[in-house]
């Protein structure tokens, strides 16, 4: 199999759930950088670093981890941790 079609195999299993965690983490960011405008009057660097902590902080802690390993955390119903 070339490394092409490999890539290309990879991308089209792994891409969605990539994407949709690249998209929460955005969403996640401009939220919080639009919240802390408005709340603090002024738009510049602090809020800028403030939304980055945040959404990292906000993001990692729906994770569970368990023996040095962290796996996120899906909510669907049956209680369980998807790997």
């Amino acid at each position: 199999m070339s490394a092409l079609c490999r890539l290309l195999n990879y991308v089209g299993k792994h891409g969605a759930s990539t994407a949709n965690s690249l998209g929460v983490m955005a969403l996640m960011y401009s939220g919080f950088g639009v919240i802390l405008s408005y709340a603090r009057g002024t738009d510049d660097e602090y809020n800028t670093l403030a939304s980055a902590t945040a959404t990292g902080l906000l993001y990692k802690a729906s994770g569970e981890c368990e023996q040095g390993h962290c796996y996120p955390y899906v909510a669907d119903g049956s209680d369980s941790v998807i790997i």
